[in-house]
């Protein structure tokens, strides 16, 4: 039986599985990009940004859609924070070709991308081994709502 549909984008067909799993468009990314949804969203909303960023990041890239935060955006910003920050650590571990993080996240997932830098690099640590290039917040509530 063939798997539905979730998302549909210029005559793009998406399934979930699909969406779910990282893009590796080289066989040795040096740089790994991190999408996180916002609150009650799921990793197909940014499924989008990712295949632009594939796109753009050409050989060199890894963009993966975090999924750890999914059904689980009510419970709080440090403990969406610290499930992210696992998600990373697991995906870092799986690609040893990579060097350098970026982070991206949609309005809570900003402060979830926000908490997991803070966690995965506070106090100038670098247990990684992945050198932070770029954090990014989109529709973000920095400040509360």
């Amino acid at each position: 039986r063939a798997e539905a549909p979730c998302l549909r984008y210029l005559g793009s067909v998406y399934t979930r599985k699909m969406l779910a799993a990282a893009v590796v468009t080289a066989a040795s990314p040096d740089h790994l990009v991190v999408l996180q949804h916002g609150l009650y969203g799921g990793a197909s909303n940014l499924a989008v940004l990712r295949q632009c960023l594939v796109g753009i990041g050409g050989d060199n890239v890894l963009v993966h859609l975090a999924s750890a935060n999914e059904g689980m955006t009510r419970d709080g910003v440090a403990a969406g924070g610290r499930r992210l920050a696992a998600e990373i650590r697991s995906v870092a571990a799986s690609a040893p070709s990579l060097e350098s993080l970026s982070l991206v996240g949609n309005s809570l997932g900003g402060l979830y991308v926000r908490a997991a830098a803070a966690e995965l690099y506070g106090g100038g640590q670098q247990e990684l081994g992945l050198a932070p290039n770029t954090l990014v917040t989109t529709g973000c509530p920095h400040l509360g709502v």
